[in-house]
């Protein structure tokens, strides 16, 4: 992304002739739900990082209405979601606008925490696909960019399955997975299915899940409305959503997250991890370097600022990255000074697109903040 057309207007001693750019912070806004309550662990501190041995939970089966399991479920890439695995990708933090249809009553992934208004999303996934003919996985899904989430959590933290007309069955779990399918059919061919990963699945439900299991699936565990099922094992829970079999995007507001009644901003700075490049420096003087622009600092002068030289229209700054980042506002801060404004100059993206910016605060304590729709550059 490129900083350019720099002006000032203002008339100022010839010691300060130069256009300055002193801090260019550009920030990532990860929409997420706003939250604000004290979370309950139902076993000590001491126990974390490691699972619970104990619970005072209860959990009851239900009887299936489809045939079992064509294999074990451990073994099984359709119930056990570590058997097709799946890498992080670096795509937007955030929730997503899709069209068409919705279901009002689809799963609430805000709901697996016990505050209702979700909670940040820290990581993306993709899931590997299957190949049923050879028996292994293929490569990473393309149907969607996110097939897995990693939400943001506080180790012990109180987890519960995805509220729908009725609690879901427990088609698979292990001391840390769980896969919850909302209809009574061993399998994910209908209805909605979610995996959870990165958890410490209750001791009760897993000590459950296990007999049934090794008695032949007739009847599994099933979870009653809003029931506990275990803990956040660390700071991240993973969580994917699939659809009559179907991998989803679970960064779909309208499908997925419905339920959140206000959103927060998280902002990154995502400028300290650019390279950085200018049409020139001021006199070389290594105080006026173009890094200056992005170390978070300002002053009325060096070391903290960038300085073309002697440059009025038509001074850049480039800031770059080595893999794609997703931006929606940049924070620009002028010269701490009265005699140096930056007028008027726009930003120019790795897509082509441009964006045109006004008269930074000639203070340069307030920064000018440029807010965009998301945007994805490098």
């Amino acid at each position: 992304m490129i900083f350019d057309k720099y002006r000032v207007k203002k008339t100022h001693p010839p010691f300060l002739s130069t256009p300055i750019l002193a801090i260019a912070n550009i920030f990532l806004l990860v929409i997420i739900a706003t939250f604000s309550t004290t979370q309950t662990a139902l076993f000590s501190q001491a126990a974390v990082p490691g699972c619970p041995t104990s619970s005072p939970e209860k959990y009851t089966s239900y009887k299936l209405q489809s045939p079992k399991s064509d294999r074990p479920a451990d073994q099984h890439p359709d119930l056990n979601l570590k058997i097709r695995g799946y890498e992080q990708t670096n795509k937007y933090k955030g929730l997503i606008d899709l069209d068409g249809d919705t279901d009002p009553q689809a799963p609430q992934l805000a709901q697996i925490f016990q505050n209702p208004q979700g909670h940040p999303i820290a990581n993306t996934y993709q899931v590997y696909d299957w190949s049923w003919e050879t028996m292994k996985r293929n490569g990473l899904m393309s149907n969607w960019e996110v097939t897995l989430l990693g939400l943001a959590a506080s180790s012990g933290e109180q987890l519960m399955a995805p509220d729908y007309w009725w609690g879901p069955v427990v088609l698979y779990a292990s001391e840390d997975s769980l896969t919850l399918k909302y209809t009574t059919d061993d399998n994910v061919i209908s209805g909605y299915t979610v995996h959870l990963e990165g958890v410490c699945t209750d001791p009760n439900l897993l000590t459950l899940y296990n007999s049934l299991n090794a008695s032949g699936r007739n009847t599994l565990p099933i979870l009653a409305r809003h029931q506990p099922l275990g803990w956040a094992k660390s700071a991240e829970v993973k969580v994917a959503i699939r659809d009559t079999g179907e991998f989803m995007d679970p960064r779909s507001r309208k499908d997925w997250w419905s339920t959140i009644p206000a959103l927060r901003q998280i902002e990154t700075n995502l400028a300290t991890g650019a390279s950085v490049t200018a049409s020139t420096v001021f006199e070389n003087l290594s105080g006026y370097n173009f890094t200056n622009a992005i170390d978070k600092k300002y002053a009325s002068a060096g070391p903290y600022e960038w300085a073309s030289n002697h440059e009025l229209k038509g001074a850049w700054l480039k800031l770059s990255w080595n893999t794609p980042v997703y931006i929606n506002k940049v924070l620009l801060f002028d010269r701490n000074n009265l005699y140096d404004q930056i007028k008027r100059g726009s930003f120019k993206f790795s897509d082509g697109s441009s964006l045109a910016f006004r008269t930074l605060p000639n203070s340069g304590e307030t920064p000018l903040e440029v807010s965009f729709s998301a945007k994805t550059t490098s």
